[in-house]
């Protein structure tokens, strides 16, 4: 059994906002992929960008100018 992991996860309200922190995301090579919103998170667009919490202050730093919908922390 995979043992779970605490990552911080973002919540957007539409998909375009998902897919430019995506873009944004791998531009600047930061840490981090485009998921399904977990059921524990609710999520306009049902997408997540998810990132281990030991990684996610450079991102949050870089993605200030994003509308992000929600932060929260997640054991996945």
């Amino acid at each position: 059994m995979r043992q779970k992991r605490k990552y911080i996860v973002l919540t957007f309200a539409t998909t375009e906002a998902a897919l430019a922190v995506e873009s944004a995301c791998a531009e600047q090579g930061l840490a981090g992929r485009l998921i399904p919103t977990p059921q524990a998170i609710s999520s306009g667009c049902g997408l997540a960008w998810r990132v281990p919490v030991e990684e996610a202050d450079p991102l949050l730093a870089q993605l200030a100018r994003f509308t992000i919908e929600r932060v929260a922390e997640v054991e996945m």
